[in-house]
């Protein structure tokens, strides 16, 4: 390979890094996160909505047997997306 192949193949994959970061790192939704006091010890509660258009309804999600925090957020963000507003404590 010559030396401007190299720096060609270099710039595109530095490019279609930052094309795939910016189309992974939007999301149509906003979450917030919030401390509030309950009972001597402060919980720790997201909410996740669109923002921009008035919530259609609310979601209320309780962590059970996979209460991992990505497997809640990818849950809340389906629902955000469906214009419900989620509360995840």
């Amino acid at each position: 390979m010559t030396m401007k192949s190299r720096k060609t193949r270099a710039i595109a994959g530095v490019l279609l890094l930052g094309a795939g970061f910016l189309l992974t790192s939007r999301k149509p939704y906003r979450e917030k996160t919030y401390l509030i006091p309950s009972g001597g010890c402060r919980l720790e509660t997201a909410i996740f909505d669109k923002g921009d258009a008035r919530p259609q309804g609310t979601v209320v999600l309780f962590p059970g047997l996979v209460a991992n925090k990505k497997v809640m957020a990818f849950l809340a963000g389906g629902f955000a997306e469906q214009n419900l507003r989620v509360y995840v404590p």
